[in-house]
């Protein structure tokens, strides 16, 4: 699964960016406000991507670390040095090294997302904290259709979680969970997902005809709409703070 997550995110680096809740500037900016950086953090972001979300972070430094090497290629804000080519399953940075530690969209994407929260508790120095930002749904019923949708591109993606099993893993590894939430991002989003993937006209096509026949419960959480052969929904993610 390593080996497949890595490819995947080195073919699709160049067109990464369009995912909508990648380029919106008020998603970010909510993540910010939530996550009350101090201005002096010494940050590790594990699956550091292309830096879109990592260059607006008002921290000191940021060390960053990716699978793909083809993704880091894109950060141009961050010097290399603090750039790292690796698994955030086992880092090669000290015990108690920063003060906090952050992904975002990164545990779905790992064999092992335990693994990697431990090693976020590893480095983290006493009191710190970790910033968790993952797309969710809100029941357990709910998880078909977001299931579907990637695994047309990504076979071996694991499953989404719910809001309180994402609480769980990370109370699991340590931590005490700190402040959280479920926050409604929303947007007319397949269009752009399927340039973000490099899916064909026929992935859109049955992502879309299945979010159509997609329960009526889902539906009404979602509240999803179908404009212009798009879906426009509800996206929700968990956004948590918890401290070592």
């Amino acid at each position: 699964m390593k080996a497949k997550t890595r490819n995947h995110f080195s073919d699709i680096a160049d067109v990464w960016n369009n995912k909508t809740w990648v380029k919106s500037d008020e998603f970010s900016d909510e993540i910010i406000n939530f996550a009350s950086f101090n201005g002096n953090d010494i940050l590790l972001y594990l699956g550091i991507g292309t830096e879109d979300l990592a260059k607006k972070l008002p921290v000191k430094t940021v060390c960053g670390i990716d699978l793909s090497a083809k993704m880091l290629s894109k950060c141009k804000n961050i010097p290399r040095h603090n750039l790292i080519v690796g698994s955030a399953e086992k880092t090669p940075y000290l015990d108690e090294t920063f003060n906090v530690t952050m992904s975002r969209n990164l545990l779905k994407h790992c064999e092992a997302s335990e693994k990697v929260l431990k090693e976020m508790y590893r480095v983290l120095k006493p009191g710190g904290k970790v910033y968790i930002i993952e797309s969710c749904v809100l029941v357990e019923e709910d998880k078909d259709p977001p299931n579907f949708c990637v695994r047309t591109v990504e076979p071996y993606h694991p499953s989404f979680q719910t809001h309180n099993e994402i609480l769980s893993l990370i109370a699991s590894a340590g931590f005490n969970l700190y402040k959280h939430k479920v926050y409604t991002f929303r947007s007319r989003w397949l269009k752009n997902w399927i340039k973000a993937s490099k899916a064909s006209d026929k992935i859109h096509n049955m992502v879309l005809d299945f979010y159509k026949e997609a329960p009526k419960g889902f539906i009404k959480r979602q509240e999803v709409r179908f404009i212009d052969n798009d879906i426009e929904s509800n996206i929700f993610w968990s956004l948590v703070i918890a401290e070592k």
